[in-house]
């Protein structure tokens, strides 16, 4: 199965999370593609940052990975207003 999960790469001050998609045969640190990331602090006029290759995001949905709850979160206003 597949999943499209956050994952953390930074120090407790200043977070970031890549979006990567994983397979669940492998183990922890190998994913599959890298996605996007995800800067949960806000800068200094209270933006948050996501930046997300929406092509690769519906590649893989329609391959059929499931997404963790934080990524539907994240994911589902910016789906919302995607056309082809």
């Amino acid at each position: 199965m597949i999943s499209i999960q956050l994952k953390k790469t930074s120090n407790k001050k200043k977070s970031i999370f890549h979006i990567i998609v994983v397979s669940s045969i492998s183990s922890k640190n190998k994913f599959i593609e890298k996605i996007g990331y995800y800067k949960p602090n806000s800068d200094f006029w209270g933006n948050k940052y996501i930046y997300l290759d929406i092509d690769k995001l519906l590649f893989w949905l329609c391959r059929g990975a499931k997404t963790s709850r934080t990524i539907f979160s994240l994911t589902k206003p910016l789906l919302l207003f995607y056309k082809e």
